[in-house]
């Protein structure tokens, strides 16, 4: 019992029932202090043409689904039959920051907002200082049609506290039964008395003994037919008012019928009742998931509010759409809208289902502004448009808009501003494979990269790039086993109108990967990238390389050959590869770029003699071969086994690039395809 003394807010807390008959309770009403028709003296009521939209929402403890299924399949369901009757969720999404207590009070606070804990801040059962936040389903009727009628039922103390002085003021007539403990018949006396008078929106929470399930569904049932039967009678003297009915439990019971405010499904789990037949609630008796992602497809608690607006035709622009629930009557359905943090830490990747396709396109919004228009079919999208902001912690609230349908939810990123892409990279760029579609092709059409033996063509595109969120795409995989007739394996890279080598200044830039061939014995090494006769190091051209144990070599071959040894990728991992030669400096630099090994440069002086020789064979580069394409075969022994080399992003410029290019490169995590022209 709670003795404490009722707020001064309280309006018609002390109505009572007279002889049977329901005394009016509640301000703002034509006629406050008439009373219900004796039962010695009936009357027949007065018909009224007026219409009307109005809502009755009732929450209530102790039920669960399962309880509730099984009465409406025995027919023992008092108070539900005729309505859809479906299972829903609360408690929000496990381990993001929607997740909240699944217990009464958090989840009659997610009920009056639309929002989960995160948002509405009423986190635990107990605490009596939080203290809700947010527009309440009260305020925002209130903020579109100030002469609205609206009231709010409770037994519980623990909700009056944690209605701020602002949501009170929004409410015009209030039924505390707090001192009723767990008996129903207060509340749903309040209650009775606001729908008989026609209030627009009324909001009552019953409570129930905390038995078992089918003990709290009896009182509960029963309380329910009463309201009902209530609404009936208002509704024969007001036919032309259209009634939305909704019926909740804020937690799924355990079969003592009370919660745990644990993240299990079957706590979880509860239902939504409508009178109304409601496109995004569902099947009426379908079965409740054991799964909670399977459970997530389903209505929300969260839903309730933004349905009961709708149908009191209280709008929301997609711009100020702050509930992460959607109007079960829109359609399509949007659920299982989440949102995870990119592995770049610079982006957000979002992901929605959609029960059927709309006609026209989503549209999607952060904090409010759009920014993003996408096809019907997008079910989800990479936003990584964040360049103005800082590191650190960021929380954003994302909405989409689907057909006539709105849901938002938050997200939260520990940002790490990501390094841009250098804009000079595209000076001096003559060829530039991206390796994004189904064959190797120069986006400057500028060169050609085909098989040496187009019978053995051991390439193919795959899908596992170096990229990240919204620019992962396709990388490029040459087998080094397959060898042709003739003797030859691997690909040839001819330049049109000259080779890349006749430049006194040039840079060649690729990102490459050897998935377990590090593990081998490749003692005779195998070629990365090559324009020489590789049969010995010192013959004529430049030779990128790959030897025992993940070492890469760059070699600069002919009298006087020079090797920049000792370089380290990671087996299995993505590392960006750099040479530059330089004949006027008489300069000749590696880069290796690993995610593991760190930065690696050598910069080693060669003679103008050992600089005539850098063009090697003539015959332009190869990929995974040498400058003749009969590496492989020459050199293909028991001692040397050979597999896959995965390259991405290949390019050549006429320039010596500086380091700070080829770490942007490394670091921006994007493909040069975002600084060219038609990639």
């Amino acid at each position: 019992m709670n003795n404490s003394p009722r707020p001064t807010w309280q309006l018609a807390a002390s109505c009572l029932l007279a002889a049977g008959a329901l005394a009016a309770c509640g301000g703002s009403d034509d006629n406050d202090t008439a009373e219900g028709p004796s039962p010695t003296t009936p009357t027949s009521p007065v018909v009224s043409d007026e219409p009307g939209r109005k809502v009755l929402i009732v929450d209530a403890d102790g039920m669960s689904y399962a309880s509730l299924k099984e009465a409406l399949a025995n027919g023992t369901a008092a108070g539900f039959d005729g309505l859809q009757v479906a299972p829903a969720w609360t408690g929000g999404r496990t381990a993001t920051l929607t997740e909240q207590a699944t217990s009464a009070r958090p989840s009659w606070a997610s009920l009056l907002t639309g929002a989960w804990a995160f948002s509405h801040t009423v986190s635990w059962e107990q605490d009596r200082s939080d203290s809700l936040s947010g527009t309440t389903l009260f305020s925002a009727l209130k903020a579109s049609r100030p002469t609205s009628r609206t009231a709010l039922v409770d037994d519980s103390a623990g909700h009056w506290a944690a209605l701020p002085q602002a949501q009170r003021q929004a409410i015009d007539g209030l039924g505390d039964c707090s001192a009723a403990d767990v008996d129903p018949t207060c509340a749903v006396d309040r209650a009775a008395a606001f729908v008989q008078q026609g209030y627009d929106l009324t909001v009552v929470h019953l409570a129930a003994p905390q038995t078992r399930p089918a003990q709290s569904l009896a009182a509960i049932g029963q309380a329910i037919a009463t309201l009902r039967a209530q609404l009936a009678q208002r509704q024969a003297a007001y036919p032309k008012e259209d009634w939305l009915v909704l019926v909740t439990t804020g937690y799924g019971a355990d079969r003592y019928g009370s919660s745990t405010g644990a993240q299990t499904t079957g706590s979880k789990t509860i239902f939504i009742a409508a009178n109304q037949e409601l496109a995004s609630l569902g099947a009426s008796g379908s079965e409740a998931p054991a799964d909670p992602q399977a459970l997530y497809r389903h209505a929300a608690i969260v839903d309730i509010a933004p349905t009961a607006l709708r149908h009191l035709q209280v709008e929301t622009e997609a711009q100020a759409y702050a509930f992460d629930g959607q109007a079960l009557q829109a359609s399509p359905s949007i659920r299982n809208a989440t949102g995870a943090v990119g592995q770049d830490k610079a982006s957000v990747e979002l992901a929605w289902a959609l029960d059927s396709t709309p006609a026209g396109r989503l549209q999607l919004l952060r904090d409010g502004v759009a920014i993003a228009d996408l096809p019907a079919d997008a079910r989800s999208y990479i936003d990584d448009a964040f360049d103005a902001i800082e590191d650190g912690q960021h929380t954003y609230r994302y909405t989409l808009a689907a057909g006539d349908a709105r849901q938002s939810w938050p997200v939260r990123i520990e940002y790490v501003k990501p390094m841009a892409l250098a804009a000079t990279l595209t000076t001096g760029l003559t060829s530039y494979y991206s390796f994004d579609g189904g064959t190797p092709a120069d986006s400057l059409s500028l060169s050609t990269l085909r098989p040496w033996d187009a019978n053995a063509d051991g390439g193919s595109a795959i899908g596992d790039d170096n990229y990240l969120g919204k620019w992962k795409a396709k990388a490029w995989r040459i087998d080094t086993s397959r060898v042709g007739a003739n003797g030859v394996a691997g690909y040839t890279l001819r330049q049109n109108g000259g080779d890349i080598t006749d430049n006194n200044q040039f840079t060649i830039g690729l990102w490459f990967r050897t998935t377990d061939l590090c593990k081998a014995s490749l003692s005779n090494g195998v070629p990365i990238v090559s324009n020489k006769n590789w049969n010995s190091g010192g013959n004529a051209g430049i030779t990128i390389g790959l030897w025992n144990g993940c070492e890469v070599r760059f070699n600069l071959g002919g009298s006087g050959r020079i090797d920049n040894s000792g370089n380290a990728v990671s087996d299995g991992q993505w590392a960006y590869l750099a040479l530059a030669v330089d004949r006027t400096a008489g300069t000749f630099t590696s880069y290796v770029f690993d995610p593991v090994k760190g930065t690696q440069k050598q910069s080693t002086a060669f003679s103008a003699a050992l600089g005539a020789k850098v063009a090697g064979l003539g015959n332009g580069f190869s990929l995974a071969e040498d400058g003749t394409g009969r590496y492989i075969t020459a050199e293909n022994s028991a001692g040397s086994p050979r597999g896959t080399l995965d390259f991405n992003d290949l390019a050549l410029w006429s320039r010596v690039l500086t380091q700070d290019e080829l770490t942007s490169i490394y670091r921006s995590g994007r493909p040069l395809s975002t600084l060219v022209a038609n990639p």
